[in-house]
């Protein structure tokens, strides 16, 4: 499976929430944005979580690099 694989590979794994609920991809996603300089993105849609994650990176300062577009 792919996600064992990267798990094995990776140098360090960061938990931000011990379960799944409707806030932790937000708080995944925000804790990426903080620890950025970029924000590489496929944005295809505004009202998405990726939409909400690359504001949110606009709003930090990150560069953004839409691949998308």
């Amino acid at each position: 499976m792919l996600y064992r694989k990267l798990l094995i590979e990776a140098d360090e794994t960061i938990y931000v929430s011990e379960e799944y609920n409707a806030f932790c991809m937000k708080k995944r996603n925000n804790y990426m944005v903080e620890q950025s300089a970029y924000c590489i993105c496929a944005l295809l849609q505004e009202k998405s979580g990726t939409g909400q994650t690359v504001r949110y990176a606009r709003k930090k300062g990150l560069h953004i690099i839409d691949v998308a577009r």
